[in-house]
This record gives C-alpha cells, sequence and structure tokens, in this order.
C-alpha cells in the first residue's frame, strides 16, 4: 500500500462530516498523522496503550491546524472530531496490518 493509497482510504472511511472541512484539509491531516506515527513506540503498545499514544497525536495534529489556520468554535469542535476519526483509522489499519501501513509510511 502507498502513502497516497493510504489516504484515499482513510478519506473514504469518514464520516460524512468530512465534506464540511473538505479532502485538501482532511488528506493533509492525514499527512500530519502519518508523519508523526510512531512505529517504533507503537511495536510495543497493546492496543490500549495504542490508543493513549495515539490520543496524544490527535492533540498535537489538532493545536497544529489550529495554530495554521485559527478558527471560531464550531469548526474547531468539528475538527477535532475529524481528526480523532483520522487517527483512529490509521490506529485500526495499524492493528489489521503493520507491515502495510509501514510501506505507506516510508
Amino acid at each position: 500500500m502507498t502513502r497516497d493509497e493510504l489516504i484515499t482510504d482513510v478519506w473514504h472511511d469518514l464520516p460524512a462530516s468530512k465534506y464540511l472541512i473538505g479532502r485538501s484539509r482532511v488528506d493533509r491531516i492525514t499527512g500530519r498523522a502519518l508523519k508523526a506515527w510512531h512505529p517504533p513506540v507503537l511495536d510495543q503498545c497493546d492496543e490500549a496503550q495504542c490508543r493513549i499514544v495515539n490520543k496524544y497525536l490527535a492533540r498535537s495534529i489538532e493545536r497544529q491546524e489550529r495554530n495554521e489556520y485559527g478558527m471560531g468554535f464550531i469548526a474547531a469542535i468539528l475538527l477535532s472530531a475529524i481528526i480523532g476519526e483520522v487517527v483512529k483509522i490509521l490506529l485500526r489499519r495499524w492493528l489489521e496490518n503493520r507491515t502495510a501501513m509501514l510501506e505507506a509510511i516510508r
């Protein structure tokens, strides 16, 4: 699986609210998540620990987006929800097939 294929798969797996922030922004958020993905750390974690690590990853991405693009309250809530979903989808992919995720990250 390539990075672009993974980004496209994430887009397709997101709920309809993705259309409110747009494809390019979702793709950028997914790219940031992949860039910040920590395979050595996640390899040592069980599923519950991976969820905790990724909770902090989602918060970090959210801070980056807010700092770069300032937004109102409603937009911030929507953005937070989408980022959370992106990270959940990536975690599910990681737990299902780490080898494919590693190929996409590189």
